[in-house]
């Protein structure tokens, strides 16, 4: 995900590459300046009051979450900043990964505003995340969609089942009727 482009602008909703980014309050897409951080390019920001930001394939499949870009909100609040993610399971359950920007912001200046986190190998077969963070500036989120096993593939599968458990499967065990006396031989 190279990042949205143009301008500081709110939206409710911001979809590029078949993943939707939301929060309940607006987020925000913003181009570097002076007082913003500069990656070279257009990125995702919330402000106060914009948290959570959540986001999830369009699909409705699940995800790999590898990497992402983060930095501070601007030169007004150069400071270490938290950013907390949360991934849902799709079996139900949650992952965490907290990230911790190293506070260095000088807009369009010689310094790296954005730094890159990798997640956690755990961060994997999520429906969605959450981001519960307020001021911050994302970019680059780097993650895997996990496609849905083909017909074919569950056809097979559920073959190879069945032939597992047939009457000819020659590994299965008999059990004893406890109401009956054993048998030898």
């Amino acid at each position: 995900w190279p990042g949205p482009a143009g301008g500081q602008t709110g939206q409710s909703v911001w979809i590029e590459q078949a993943i939707r980014f939301s929060s309940p309050f607006g987020l925000l897409h913003s181009d570097p300046s002076a007082t913003l951080p500069d990656n070279g390019g257009s990125f995702l920001q919330t402000s106060f009051g914009q948290d959570p930001l959540t986001f999830q394939p369009t699909n409705g499949l699940l995800m790999t979450l590898l990497q992402v870009d983060l930095a501070e909100y601007s030169t007004t609040f150069p400071f270490p900043k938290e950013v907390v993610f949360t991934g849902y399971l799709s079996g139900g359950g949650t992952v965490t990964n907290l990230f911790v920007t190293d506070g260095i912001i000088d807009g369009t200046g010689p310094e790296t505003d954005f730094q890159t986190f990798t997640f956690s190998a755990d961060f994997t077969g999520l429906t969605h995340v959450d981001v519960s963070s307020p001021a911050f500036s994302m970019d680059n989120l780097v993650l895997e969609v996990i496609p849905e096993p083909t017909s074919g593939l569950l056809l097979i599968l559920g073959g190879l089942a069945a032939c597992g458990s047939g009457p000819w499967n020659r590994s299965r065990r008999k059990f004893q009727n406890p109401d009956q006396p054993a048998r030898s031989g």
